[in-house]
């Protein structure tokens, strides 16, 4: 542990965190643009927010003993891929996709 502030190694550290944030920000920020950018995609984020609304809701329905009976272990996580399994029958283009 000594070892590590010895010679302005700190710094360095320090300078290799920041870089490779500022790469990994920089490579998301270009996939997320090439993405939006590909024709009939729309607004990725607003489906991303209605599909975590549902992931949650059907997690707290299934957890709350309400739709299964509070015997079946795992109830959220049941209900949720349910969700999800019936979402992507009926939609597999996404929730806000474009067909």
């Amino acid at each position: 542990m000594k070892d590590q502030f010895r010679d302005g190694a700190i710094i360095v550290d320090n300078a290799i965190g920041f870089w490779i944030h500022r790469v990994y920000q920089a490579s998301r920020n270009e996939m997320f643009r090439a993405f939006r950018d590909q024709e009939g995609t729309g607004d990725v984020r607003h489906g991303a927010v209605l599909g975590g609304v549902i992931v949650g809701v059907g997690q707290s329905v299934g957890a709350s003993g309400d739709l299964l009976p509070a015997s079946v272990p795992g109830g959220g996580a049941v209900v949720t891929f349910a969700l999800l399994a019936f979402i992507l029958l009926i939609r597999p283009q996404g929730l806000l996709g474009k067909s």
